[in-house]
Parts: C-alpha cells; sequence; structure tokens
C-alpha cells in the first residue's frame, strides 16, 4: 500500500511539470515558427510626418519595425482619448524597440506645430 501512495504522489508532481514543460516548447516553437514566416502584405508607399517636437519621421525610420497606425483627433473628447491611453499602454506592454507606434492627428486647424 504505501508503494503505491508513493508513486502516486510522483505523478501528482510529475505530470503539472511535464505538461507546463510541454506548454512552453509549444509556445517557444510557435514563436520561433511565426517569426521565421512574418510576410509582407503590402509595401507601405513612402511618408514623411513630422512629430510633436518638429522631427521628421519617414518610412526609412520605421524599416524593419512592426508598427501600428492609428488616426485621431486630439480634440475629440470621446473615443480619442481612450484610443490613445490603450497605444501607449501597448506601447509600453510591448517594450520592443522593433515595434512602434505612430498616431496621426487628422485635425490640422487644432494641432499645428506652434513657434
Amino acid at each position: 500500500m504505501p508503494k503505491n501512495n508513493k508513486t502516486n504522489n510522483k505523478r501528482k508532481v510529475i505530470m503539472p511539470i511535464a505538461v507546463i514543460a510541454l506548454l512552453f516548447l509549444g509556445i517557444g516553437i510557435g514563436m520561433s515558427y511565426f517569426k521565421k514566416n512574418l510576410y509582407t502584405v503590402m509595401k507601405v508607399p513612402d511618408f514623411e510626418l513630422t512629430d510633436q517636437n518638429n522631427k521628421k519621421i519617414t518610412n526609412k525610420d520605421m524599416l524593419g519595425k512592426v508598427y501600428l497606425v492609428e488616426f485621431f483627433f486630439s480634440k475629440c473628447p470621446t473615443i480619442c482619448p481612450v484610443m490613445n491611453t490603450n497605444m501607449k499602454a501597448i506601447q509600453n506592454q510591448v517594450n520592443d524597440p522593433d515595434f512602434g507606434i505612430i498616431s496621426i492627428s487628422i485635425d490640422p486647424e487644432n494641432d499645428t506645430l506652434k513657434p
């Protein structure tokens, strides 16, 4: 009887460890596969934007990076602040130099570089 209990106890410890190890292995293989198999859906046209610090940003600055683009109105009181907060949270969570977010204002009357 005691041998059977020891065997059951070992299984109770080994099984979760084996499942977790397989899970990590699967995640590692999946990440490796998808990283190697990313493909270009379409080429982004050349662009040049000016940021809030009057710095030029072009498609060459983003070359080789994954980036997300959003269009917003900075004076928008409803969804735009929520979107911008979410974008900042995404940027902070990803925290990778090869990932970027470009937020483009579509309200030129209110969003201009002020001297």
